[in-house]
């Protein structure tokens, strides 16, 4: 509805509200307050942000891991691959604790909302020394 004073209707100021609101929400949810009905999201996406940040870095820890070998460090070689294994461990300890253990029939449906956490390929020759 216009008046002689105003440029918009009515209508519109209340899409500006909701829209408003929309944003407010957002950062909210964003924020992942403890005790807020967005925490439980906000740590299902962390998870998920955590998985693909260790997937994607498995390139360059192996990488860090040659490099060290070539220069005989190899026993900070083998604390790291060590330390990568044991994060990788605990990663899918925390994946499994969160959303559970499916069944072969529950996967196929759900497979795209649990990560799945990539093994590392460990150097078998520092698994002696």
């Amino acid at each position: 509805m216009f008046t002689r004073y105003s440029t918009t209707s009515g209508s519109t100021s209340n899409t500006n509200k909701s829209s408003r609101n929309r944003r407010k929400e957002e950062r909210k949810r964003a924020r992942g307050k403890p005790g807020s009905v967005w925490e439980e999201e906000y740590l299902t996406n962390s998870l998920h942000r955590l998985v693909e940040k260790i997937n994607d870095s498995h390139s360059t820890q192996r990488a860090v891991i040659d490099g060290l070998v070539r220069t005989e460090a190899f026993l900070k070689a083998v604390e790291l691959q060590k330390s990568i294994c044991d994060l990788i461990g605990l990663v899918k300890q925390g994946v499994q604790n969160t959303f559970g253990s499916p069944s072969e029939q529950e996967m196929s449906v759900i497979a795209k909302t649990i990560p799945i956490v990539k093994d590392f390929n460990v150097i078998r020759i520092l698994e002696t020394i």
